[in-house]
């Protein structure tokens, strides 16, 4: 059976409030046991408990950080969103510095995520960090 539209979008939710809360080490318990975080820098992480020890871990220093979500897709056990990542202050013309990103969040039929993906420019990630040379 796979989880309705209704159910995943509410499981996302769940996942969204504790994202916009920076309640890291929370997320990881909306991941199954056996589910999977990968992203193309760090590689695959699986289970959750080595996902909540990735999760706190790589994104301590980053709490003024903000990660508006320019849109979601919400299917049957599937979401597929883009987002931001903007780090705090402003350039000199006013814009932000931040770079987009794109995640596909598979769930499980309970609700539970079973794998998490996420696609960025790394080489984006670094000539946007203020004092990197691009």
């Amino acid at each position: 059976m796979t989880l309705s539209r209704e159910d995943t979008r509410a499981a996302y939710q769940r996942h969204r409030k504790l994202h916009e809360a920076g309640h890291w080490a929370a997320i990881a318990d909306l991941f199954a046991e056996d589910g999977r975080y990968s992203e193309p820098y760090f590689g695959e992480i699986e289970g959750r408990e080595a996902i909540r020890a990735f999760l706190v871990k790589s994104m301590a220093g980053l709490e003024a950080w903000t990660f508006p979500i320019e849109w979601t897709v919400v299917d049957e056990g599937r979401v597929v969103l883009h987002w931001l990542n903007r780090l705090p202050g402003t350039r000199h013309d006013g814009g932000y510095f931040e770079f987009p990103g794109i995640s596909a969040i598979t769930y499980d039929d309970h609700g539970m995520i079973a794998q998490q993906v996420d696609f960025y420019d790394r080489m984006k990630v670094m000539a946007e960090i203020p004092g990197n040379s691009k």
